[in-house]
């Protein structure tokens, strides 16, 4: 799908639930990516459109996470949640969660 878009080259890791044996939001498929590019899933970000698979996953693994809600509609969720409407705004998403300790 990358290569079939053309963002391939923008990646360095990839992890697929087929090739290592569990999927999202199995923490475990998140510490491999981690794992793979050389980094504690702290010093990590993940972006998603899922809720419950991408973001809670991510964040409960212990990374960074975004939600992309490119729909606007809202969203509940216990407690804050760093969220982006489209890609443009990621930035300064990431820009705020790299400060948040």
């Amino acid at each position: 799908k990358l290569a079939r878009v053309g963002i391939l080259s923008f990646f360095s890791v990839l992890v697929t639930s087929g090739e290592v044996g569990f999927a999202k939001p199995d923490k475990r498929i998140f510490w491999e990516a981690c794992s793979r590019a050389g980094q504690k899933p702290s010093a990590c970000f993940y972006v998603g459109d899922l809720l419950d698979t991408d973001y809670i996953g991510s964040t409960t693994a212990g990374m960074k996470g975004v939600l992309l809600n490119r729909s606007g509609e809202t969203i509940s969720f216990p407690g804050q949640i760093s969220i982006v409407e489209n890609l443009l705004e990621l930035p300064g998403a990431l820009e705020k969660l790299r400060c948040t300790p």
